[in-house]
């Protein structure tokens, strides 16, 4: 993997929006409880399992997986969306999740908690409301300065 598309992934895989916003929910179940328990134990799950949409191949994704299965049990089917945005936001949702565990970790118990709080409403954001804030980040600024630079 080149060190650019580390930052501004190029892909033209596409997945369906359902299993997306699914998988956001369920995400936001983990960050949930972590904020609820303050037990760090469900949000290294999520930190886990957005490593694995960030960097591996979306099928490594528990979360990912569990999605899909409860949109095919659903019977929906939603439109297919370019996957390099929601890699991006994989990897700003990892971020933030990780040092939100760190944070906890090293005893800044309020800005961990505040973090947290900050990954549940983007991914509520993507679920609820099919608004992926890293995708539009990722579309309107982190891309357009990838191009420019690029030419």
């Amino acid at each position: 993997m080149k060190m650019n598309e580390l930052v501004c992934p190029i892909s033209s895989i596409r997945d369906d929006n359902h299993t997306s916003r699914i998988t956001a929910l369920l995400t936001a179940v983990l960050t949930l409880s972590f904020v609820a328990t303050q037990n760090p134990l469900p949000l290294l799950v999520a930190v886990i399992d957005l490593s694995l949409r960030a960097f591996g191949p979306r099928d490594w994704s528990p979360l990912r997986n569990l999605g899909d299965l409860l949109r095919r049990t659903l019977g929906a089917t939603g439109p297919q969306k370019d996957l390099a945005p929601r890699t991006f936001a994989a990897r700003l949702g990892m971020l933030l999740a990780a040092l939100s565990i760190i944070n906890f970790a090293i005893g800044f118990t309020m800005v961990a908690l505040v973090q947290a709080i900050i990954l549940l409403v983007l991914t509520l954001l993507d679920a609820v409301l099919d608004f992926c804030v890293g995708c539009y980040l990722y579309t309107h600024l982190v891309l357009p300065l990838y191009s420019r630079r690029s030419s």
